[in-house]
């Protein structure tokens, strides 16, 4: 619909393609959602700074994609674009998000200290739920395996 109204390139489409993005991820179509955060991304691209919000959002989703395709290189990639942008917000809650899916990245690459580094240092962040890190600590077992 927005693209009938706005045209294919406008920011607005690329909003809605970064929510599709997100629900094909949660719906497990990672190939699809992969696709349709990329051409979101282009479209913020051209009419974007590259430091606006819009962008941490897309780079997080298509981190957290890439992650669960198993892709670990690129979604660290793609993870440390999000939070170079979210780190530039003040007030920014989403850093402590950003740095949790990094930690599993490096528990899934075998870098448990450094998972379990990037989880002390959510901790301390605005907006960082507690309880909910330390069930996340809970599900995944971040000590080295036996």
């Amino acid at each position: 619909m927005r693209q009938e109204v706005f045209g294919p390139s406008h920011p607005r489409v690329a909003q809605s393609q970064a929510q599709l993005g997100e629900v094909l991820h949660e719906a497990g179509q990672l190939q699809d959602a992969e696709a349709m955060l990329m051409g979101s991304l282009a479209i913020f691209q051209q009419h974007l700074p590259a430091d606006h919000p819009s962008f941490g959002r897309v780079w997080r989703g298509l981190g957290a994609v890439r992650l669960d395709a198993g892709k670990l290189d690129s979604a660290r990639r793609a993870l440390d674009r999000s939070r170079v942008v979210y780190a530039g917000l003040e007030g920014s809650h989403w850093v402590w998000r950003v740095d949790v899916l990094l930690a599993e990245v490096d528990r899934r690459q075998g870098r448990f200290s450094d998972a379990e580094a990037k989880l002390n240092g959510a901790e301390g962040q605005l907006g960082a739920d507690p309880e909910w890190l330390e069930r996340w600590r809970n599900e995944k077992v971040l000590l080295a395996p036996d």
